[in-house]
C-alpha cells in the first residue's frame, strides 16, 4: 500500500485555504462606515438646502412613510424643502446588506429643527432602504418615527 505524501496534503491544504479567501472576498460586504456616510450625506444635503443633491440620491420609485401618509420621490422633495435641520446626531445603526444591491439601513436620530415654522426636536427611529443601480447607489423607501 502506497502511503499518502505529504507534500501533495499540503499543496492541497493550501489550494483549500486561498479558494475560501477568495470566495469570502469576492462576496465582501461593504464596510459599516460606507453606508452610514451616504445616509449621513442625505441629511448634510437637506440641513445645506441643497435640493438637486437631495433628489439626486432619490430613486425613480422611491417611497416615503411617515404618519401622515406616503410620498413619491417628488413629493418627498417638496415636503422636505419646508424643513430647517439645525442639527442631527445618528445612533445605534445597523446595516443589514442583501447581496451587492440592496442595503437596509436603520438607526436612530436626535434632531433638532423646524418644519413650516414650527420647533421640533427629539429622538426618531429611522429606516433607509438603498439599493445599488447603474448610476450608484439610490434610496428606494425611507420611514421615520417619533421614539415616545
Amino acid at each position: 500500500m502506497r502511503m499518502p505524501n505529504v507534500r501533495n496534503f499540503a499543496l492541497f491544504g493550501v489550494f483549500v485555504l486561498l479558494m475560501i479567501l477568495i470566495a469570502g472576498c469576492s462576496g465582501q460586504k461593504q464596510p459599516e462606515s460606507v453606508a452610514m456616510s451616504r445616509e449621513q450625506g442625505v441629511w448634510d444635503s437637506v440641513k445645506a438646502k441643497q435640493w438637486d443633491k437631495f433628489k439626486e440620491v432619490l430613486h425613480p420609485d422611491y417611497v416615503g412613510v411617515y404618519a401622515d401618509g406616503c410620498r413619491s420621490a417628488a413629493q418627498e422633495v417638496t415636503a422636505t424643502q419646508g424643513v430647517n435641520i439645525q442639527s442631527i446626531q445618528i445612533e445605534e445603526a445597523r446595516i443589514a446588506q442583501e447581496g451587492q444591491t440592496t442595503e437596509v439601513v436603520s438607526y436612530r436620530a436626535i434632531v433638532k429643527g423646524s418644519a413650516s415654522g414650527q420647533e421640533f426636536s427629539g429622538a426618531y427611529n429611522m429606516l433607509s432602504i438603498w439599493v445599488r443601480v447603474n448610476s450608484g447607489w439610490k434610496m428606494i423607501a425611507h420611514s421615520e418615527a417619533a421614539v415616545p
